[in-house]
């Protein structure tokens, strides 16, 4: 199995490109969401509320929704930071791992950071930890940070 695991925020757009074009090659998709921002605000549960926006992936999603961020940092002994918040939720990816076997493939990173396909098939076989290197974009997909 391959396990396509990212945080989400709000980036809709940027969540149905992501599907869209790793669909052939992820089995899973693991959307790890919270009802709070890093900062420690509430938010809605973005992919929730337009769920039907991506029906079309609903078998291969796994929708993980992380609402228990501790108050105290106890291996810091302060309060939980904007960091703390982050880390916490991507670790909240465990929970939709729990029962993969050694042979799966997990692939993690930020929503926009999305791998071709072709990289994906190559990495399947190969042993250890592969890295998926990325163009820089600024704020649009056609907005390129160098060329190369």
């Amino acid at each position: 199995m391959v396990y396509d695991c990212f945080v989400f925020y709000d980036e809709l757009d940027l969540l149905e490109i992501r599907l869209n074009v790793l669909d052939k090659v992820v089995d899973k998709f693991v959307i790890i969401e919270s009802k709070k921002t890093f900062r420690g605000t509430d938010k809605p549960l973005f992919y929730i509320e337009n769920t039907q926006r991506y029906a079309q992936f609903e078998s291969k999603i796994i929708h993980v929704v992380v609402e228990d961020f501790p108050k105290i940092n106890w291996k810091k002994l302060r309060p939980f930071s904007n960091w703390d918040r982050e880390d916490y939720q991507r670790n909240a990816l465990a929970k939709a791992l729990a029962n993969c076997a050694p042979e799966d493939v997990i692939i993690f990173s930020d929503v926009d950071e999305i791998p071709t396909p072709e990289k994906v098939t190559e990495y399947l076989h190969k042993p250890g930890i592969k890295t998926f290197y990325q163009e820089l974009y600024y704020y649009y997909l056609n907005n390129l940070a160098y060329e190369h």
